[in-house]
């Protein structure tokens, strides 16, 4: 049987009643007729019609027809849920007996939808949370103590099922036993609702130990009274936290060795110092007091034997000061500040021309060449490396010295560039080796300690140094202060 159509006084009374009846009703409420047409809607529904794009006397659109055109007859009500833009309807659609008309009762259930949705998204973020979880985690029913889930971390950590964990009560559990020893202790967390283990034993399945950071929290959930345990494996933190003691000890005891090898030394540097030194002197007073006491009885040999003896006593003393010079390096304390290398270049320069004022010498010297160091140490270092550079140019007619920065991968490198005697490059890396010479005292006197020493106080600004250059067309000496940092690092 197909479905009528009334369209009688009755049903115009009907309409009427209605329409007293939902006037003032805030939600909107509609009527139709079983094709389809609009033939009421109440004030509350202007703002749905606007959505719905549809007027009194129209059809309602396709997304309500297909609602009404299958309608059961005489089925009295039914509940759907319609979207319309970004808003969420529950919609009841309830037939009137006596017209064979359909009322449409909305009922705006947007809030509770995106409510619902955020509610399903968290609980969806919090179960990926909790299956991924490189903790253990431990859901418990505060009332009962019974496990009611467990992630798949602490089923692999314990060496135990999921299932074989479910529903048991938390103090019958083995691996638990040093926490929840009996009911007592388990009241004693439901009153605290937070129990903190920093480090407790745990054992596997296995029979292995495991030390673990336990935590736990009361929360209420849907009334619900619920506690979280959160499991983590310490063992690894543990073992690294020995060793690192372990080796903090060897260091303690390191220092303390070396504090006593550096004293020591230095008593050892202060014993060469002064039982050298006075012998040397000796021989250089006897020596110049013969060349001036018996000048007229000596022979031009015996004169040149005892001018060696002074030269070599004096290159001893010099060679004892140098070694203690490097010694001290070593164990000097840094005092950092910023440092101006510019004008500890110049300083240098200007005490080497007064030495040689007739040499033909260009220097030059780049501006912002500031850095973080030890004020001192640093003008030791500008002392080497520009004497060096001074001395190693002396044979030729004019020269040229530069002192400079330049940036290599990244980093700020420092040199000392002059168009000296230069030096082959296969024996680049001997350069820095105390006592290591590239030319002999004749060609250019020195003890061979300059460079060893600026390669420790560089080192000691934790940065490297090294070298390049090519027979008699100069060297350049690199050097970073990388450890150190501050402008122009």
């Amino acid at each position: 049987m197909g479905k009528k159509l009334i369209k009688t006084e009755k049903s115009v009374e009907n309409l009427a009643v209605l329409a007293q009846i939902t006037d003032e009703d805030p939600r909107p409420i509609m009527r139709v007729e079983l094709d389809g047409k609009l033939i009421y809607a109440n004030p509350a529904s202007m703002g749905l019609l606007v959505q719905l794009e549809c007027r009194v006397g129209d059809l309602v659109p396709s997304v309500l027809s297909g609602m009404i055109s299958t309608f059961p007859e005489n089925s009295g009500m039914k509940e759907h849920t319609v979207t319309t833009g970004d808003k969420h309807y529950s919609l009841i659609i309830a037939q009137d007996k006596e017209t064979n008309q359909l009322n449409l009762y909305w009922h705006d259930i947007t809030e509770e939808t995106k409510f619902k949705k955020a509610l399903l998204n968290s609980e969806s973020r919090y179960r990926r949370l909790f299956e991924t979880a490189k903790d253990g985690i431990l859901i418990l029913n505060a009332i009962s103590g019974e496990i009611d889930d467990v992630n798949p971390f602490l089923v692999k950590l314990l060496g135990i099922s999921r299932e074989a964990l479910l529903k048991k009560k938390i103090w019958d559990i083995g691996f638990f036993n040093d926490i929840f020893a009996n009911k007592e202790n388990f009241r004693k967390l439901q009153e605290e609702a937070y129990i903190r283990y920093d480090d407790l034993p745990l054992k596997t399945a296995d029979g292995r130990q495991v030390d673990v950071e336990f935590i736990s929290n009361l929360y209420i959930v849907d009334n619900i009274r619920v506690i979280q345990c959160n499991i983590r494996d310490i063992t690894e933190r543990k073992n690294i936290e020995s060793a690192l003691s372990t080796s903090r000890e060897l260091l303690n005891r390191r220092s303390a060795e070396l504090e006593i090898a550096n004293k020591e030394l230095e008593a050892f540097a202060y014993s060469v110092s002064h039982d050298l030194r006075a012998p040397l002197r000796t021989m250089d007073g006897f020596s110049l007091a013969m060349l001036e006491d018996y000048d007229k009885q000596l022979d031009v040999t015996g004169k040149d034997y005892l001018h060696r003896i002074r030269e070599a006593s004096q290159q001893m003393a010099q060679l004892i000061d140098d070694m203690l010079n490097l010694s001290r390096i070593t164990r000097i304390e840094m005092r950092y500040e910023n440092v101006d290398l510019n004008l500890l270049a110049i300083k240098t320069m200007n005490e080497l021309r007064s030495t040689q004022p007739d040499r033909k010498v260009i220097f030059k010297v780049a501006d912002d060449l500031v850095v973080k160091g030890d004020a001192n140490l640093l003008q030791v270092l500008m002392d080497n490396l520009l004497g060096n550079a001074w001395k190693y140019t002396g044979r030729h007619s004019s020269a040229s010295i530069e002192f400079g920065s330049m940036i290599d991968d990244g980093r700020k490198v420092y040199f000392v560039k002059d168009d000296g005697a230069g030096f082959n490059l296969a024996y680049a890396d001997k350069l820095f080796y105390p006592f290591n010479r590239l030319h002999t005292v004749n060609e250019f006197p020195g003890t061979g300690i300059g460079l060893a020493t600026s390669q420790r106080i560089v080192l000691r600004h934790g940065g490297k140094i090294w070298a390049t250059g090519i027979v008699e067309k100069g060297a350049t000496i690199y050097f970073t202060l990388n450890g150190i940092g501050g402008k122009g690092e």
